[in-house]
């Protein structure tokens, strides 16, 4: 015991805060999953990060002092800080199918109305925090003042005791004035007033209240017999309730594991009379795709894959001056079907058809290959790469579906080459998906 107590003096405390980091960084997980996939924020997360961060520098044998909640304090509002002004919206950003950097986090905050709902979580997220880490902070403040050398957050005995010795310090004074009900509150500094060590009798006042026995009604505090004899009931409604957001976290992570495509590539169903087709959720349809639209064109959808939209501003000055900006245009995905004139009579001639019009515009890179579809159907998939206004190159990836006199055709292009191993991907599932009624 003693050389263990040596030893965390000669850590100090730098060694004892890179641990507090990392044990709040794992604390950060559990509030990053309730935030994404919940849409939700809980203080008592915040606690669970505070606790990770006092873990971690126990176990880099960090210095134990007056310090330490402090630390622990700052080190839980910059971990919550760089949580949810970066990791959270690249997760998000993430999920909208765009790439997770700083460039494209950068560009989203150029966003006002996404800056401003960021600005609104992020204030929240601190209160929160604050409040949380309260929970964590009193009790390492609690247990250091009452000279407990080895403190220890699962040391029920220990706070139990010091709970008792509060109670029997300060509910005297509430008694002897009579506030005992939210009708008869008195003020703070009334009670801190009757005990000569102030700053103790702070302590202990904040850390009942933090239990809920001191209330607070109109600006003043009353102390509840009520939540006195319940309190370890309650506490042990809050150690369920952390230890279930814990477990639920950890099962996220799991099937976040083992089911990437589930958690972040969801798919719309689409369908009309005559087809039926997944699209992934990544993909957001046009404006304007009307009934009328789509009979005559097909299901057209865009997506941002390696590149960004211009600024407001930006699309503004090429409107005015007629230009095109190739390298900041989304790549499109389009889902069409027709019934033919005269019927393809198997996979071989439609191919030769493939071919013949592919030379005729001139294009030299280019593959076409037999494809079977999930759903059973039998068609052709051309790969190719055509100049467009011979400067710009475009990467094209069509599959064509063939079912007796129908033709459905999938497509995917982009004005970055890029681009082109996802939308391969994404196009396949379409193709896979596609059916006809």
């Amino acid at each position: 015991m003693e050389e263990e107590a040596i030893k965390q003096k000669e850590n100090g405390h730098f060694i004892g805060i890179i641990g507090a980091i990392l044990g709040g960084i794992v604390g950060t997980i559990p509030w990053i999953l309730v935030y994404v996939y919940g849409n939700m924020m809980l203080s008592v997360l915040a606690a669970i990060i505070a606790a990770g961060a006092f873990y971690g520098y126990k176990l880099f044998k960090g210095k134990i002092d007056n310090k330490l909640p402090i630390i622990i304090m700052i080190i839980s509002i910059v971990l919550v800080t760089i949580t949810t002004l970066v990791v959270i919206p690249l997760f998000l950003i993430h999920m909208e199918g765009l790439k997770a950097n700083l460039e494209t986090l950068k560009y989203v905050y150029a966003n006002s109305g996404y800056a401003e709902a960021v600005i609104r979580d992020f204030v929240v997220s601190i209160i929160f925090t604050v409040l949380g880490a309260r929970i964590i902070t009193s009790n390492i403040k609690n247990q250091i003042k009452s000279g407990n050398e080895k403190i220890d957050l699962s040391n029920s005995e220990q706070v139990k005791k010091q709970t008792e010795e509060e109670i029997n310090a300060l509910k005297p004074i509430f008694t002897k004035y009579e506030a005992t009900s939210k009708e008869k509150g008195i003020m703070r500094e009334e009670v801190v007033a009757e005990f000569d060590d102030s700053i103790r009798a702070g302590v202990q006042f904040n850390h009942l209240k933090s239990l809920g026995i001191i209330r607070k009604f109109k600006g003043k505090f009353y102390y509840s017999e009520e939540n006195e004899n319940n309190r370890e009931k309650k506490a042990k409604k809050v150690n369920i309730a952390v230890i279930a957001l814990v477990i639920l976290a950890l099962i996220v992570i799991v099937v976040a594991g083992s089911s990437k495509d589930k958690l972040f590539n969801t798919s719309n169903v689409v369908e009309d009379a005559y087809v039926k087709y997944e699209v992934p959720g990544k993909w957001t349809i046009y404006d304007g795709v009307t009934e009328e639209y789509i009979a005559e064109y097909g299901w057209d959808y865009y997506r941002y894959i390696n590149n960004l939209p211009n600024t407001e501003e930006k699309e503004k000055e090429l409107e005015a001056s007629g230009e095109e900006d190739y390298e900041h245009s989304p790549a499109g995905l389009n889902v069409y079907y027709s019934y033919l004139e005269e019927e393809i009579k198997d996979v071989q001639e439609l191919k030769e058809i493939l071919e013949t019009n592919i030379k005729k515009e001139g294009i030299e890179n280019y593959t076409i290959q037999d494809i079977k579809t999930k759903k059973g159907y039998s068609g052709a998939e051309c790969k190719l790469i055509e100049k467009y206004k011979e400067t710009v190159d475009i990467v094209r990836d069509e599959y064509y579906i063939l079912n007796d006199n129908k033709i459905g055709i999938i497509s995917g292009a982009s004005y970055i080459l890029e681009d082109e191993k996802e939308i391969a991907k994404d196009v396949k599932n379409v193709v896979d998906s596609f059916e006809w009624k």
